[in-house]
């Protein structure tokens, strides 16, 4: 609803699906897709599973020749390639019914996903976007709709509320709602803070080589439109957003001749555990005698892993690796405690993730 709309119209949850010949009224209110009609900018909407578009929760979709620009992915978005006919603006809606997603294998609310098959897929839209006439005068932005399992230190941040609006399909003994059943003051719980960090990636022969560090929602992407467009704002939400401009270099298009993608691997390990923690027995240590170190995973591991091993300082006895047999949780080991220090640091690493620990020495 915020990708669409930049507001969710009071809905805190997922508005129901039809019951028989009964369906929930459609939202009313403005979607950028509306807008754009009314600038007379073109757009389609690419949807890769036969289920319906969200553009149908809008009451615009019901309108007179909407309908008509959502299409299926296959053949249309690459016919459309193949003929220089993409319309100004599109969106492509993932294949979450079909297995298209990224969801990985195990992910228990998906249907049977795997995640190499979507990164197929995805690079399948990519690919074909570079290799066509479009490429040189697009912008091809990817992002996800969840955070993904490991811990992020970046809390959700704080956000203007799009509306004012607040939730009115809070159910009985809602966390939000106080005992005299009135709204409690909590951001989260009148649309005032963002949902957790998700990626976002974004492609075109423009793209700076940049991490960008700046916090920003959904609501960019409609910003970014909006402002390459002259539209106005759907709400103060999007209004509120910074620009995507610092990812762009538009006087000399970096990547104007498009990058040869490489081939996609899947040979590589799934790493799907992180450490949770390193703890030291005894803490503190005496200097000069043996300590052991305590590795512990975040769960249980479905599989058997390796943990890549360092320390501060660098210890002699110190394995490189140890391993950690598919289904426990943590695995010790004995170490010998240097002299001449008052801390050690050892730092434990799975596909990259580290996690360290520390013990005093006394």
């Amino acid at each position: 609803m915020y990708v669409f709309a930049g507001t969710s119209d009071g809905h805190a949850y997922p508005i129901p699906p039809c019951s028989g010949l009964s369906c929930p009224p459609p939202i009313q209110r403005e979607t950028i897709f509306q807008e754009l009609d009314k600038a007379g900018v073109s757009w389609k909407i690419y949807k890769t599973d036969t289920s319906p578009t969200f553009l149908t929760l809008f009451s615009y979709y019901y309108q007179p020749g909407v309908s008509k620009k959502v299409v299926p992915v296959n053949p249309n978005y690459f016919n459309d390639l193949d003929n220089g006919t993409l319309p100004q603006v599109a969106l492509i809606e993932g294949g979450y019914g079909s297995g298209l997603d990224e969801h990985p294998t195990g992910d228990d609310t998906a249907p049977g996903n795997n995640i190499q098959s979507g990164a197929k897929y995805v690079s399948t839209l990519i690919n074909g976007l570079m290799k066509s006439s479009a490429w040189g005068s697009s912008v091809f932005i990817l992002t996800w709709d969840e955070g993904g399992g490991f811990f992020d230190h970046v809390s959700p941040q704080r956000e203007p509320s799009p509306d004012g609006i607040l939730p009115a399909d809070l159910r009985t003994n809602d966390i939000c709602l106080n005992s005299d059943g009135s709204i409690n003051s909590d951001p989260k719980c009148r649309f005032e803070i963002s949902g957790y960090r998700v990626p976002l990636v974004v492609v075109s022969p423009f793209t700076k080589n940049i991490v960008s560090h700046t916090v920003r929602d959904y609501t960019a992407l409609l910003k970014l439109i909006e402002m390459r467009f002259n539209l106005p704002n759907l709400t103060a939400r999007d209004a509120a957003q910074p620009d995507m401009l610092e990812f762009f270099d538009f006087s000399k298009a970096p990547w104007k001749t498009p990058p040869l993608p490489p081939v996609q691997s899947t040979s590589a390990p799934c790493v799907i555990e992180v450490l949770s923690s390193i703890t030291f027995s005894p803490n503190p240590a005496l200097p000069g005698t043996q300590a052991t170190v305590t590795l512990t995973l975040n769960k249980p591991s479905p599989q058997n892993i390796t943990v890549q091993l360092s320390s501060k300082p660098a210890l002699s006895d110190l394995p490189s690796s140890v391993p950690i047999t598919k289904g426990t949780a943590s695995t010790s080991f004995n170490i010998t405690v240097p002299s001449g220090m008052t801390s050690l640091t050892v730092t434990g690493s799975i596909g990259g993730i580290s996690t360290s620990g520390t013990v005093n020495v006394q």
